[in-house]
């Protein structure tokens, strides 16, 4: 792209604080988008690469977990999430805000918290749970 298209690019589907603080009443609905779009955004080939890594790490037992389509709007959510969280506390900025960072982050907290499947720390205690369940069912 030329400088001036990637400013336009830049300007259209970033995610721009101060257009919602300083917009005297009005905000073009189309704006609204922008909490989605920034996400899809990289600031450069090494901040979609990282973020690409930490999807397949944290994004693929939690896709597995959830399904496709709830990951889908995971992922909107997140991302819409961490737009206005970043608005909240930076209302007034005119720093154009992009990435997946918002949206992966939530991925590692979803997968920590119920993405990967249960493990056993110790196989001991793993035999001792099989144990109890099956003197539970008798």
């Amino acid at each position: 792209l030329s400088e001036r298209q990637d400013f336009e690019f830049m300007m259209n589907f970033a995610l721009i604080p101060a257009r919602f603080s300083m917009a005297s009443g009005f905000v073009d609905p189309a704006v609204i988008f922008t909490f989605i779009s920034y996400s899809f955004m990289h600031g450069s080939i090494a901040h979609i690469a990282v973020n690409m890594i930490w999807l397949a790490a944290f994004g693929s037992p939690l896709a597995g977990r959830i399904g496709a389509v709830r990951m889908i709007l995971f992922w909107v959510f997140t991302s819409v999430v961490a737009g206005l969280t970043h608005y909240a506390l930076h209302p007034e900025s005119l720093s154009p805000l992009v990435g997946a960072s918002g949206s992966i982050s939530d991925m590692m907290g979803a997968a920590a918290r119920n993405g990967f499947r249960r493990v056993a720390l110790w196989p001991a205690l793993a035999i001792c749970r099989a144990g109890a369940s099956q003197q539970a069912d008798a």
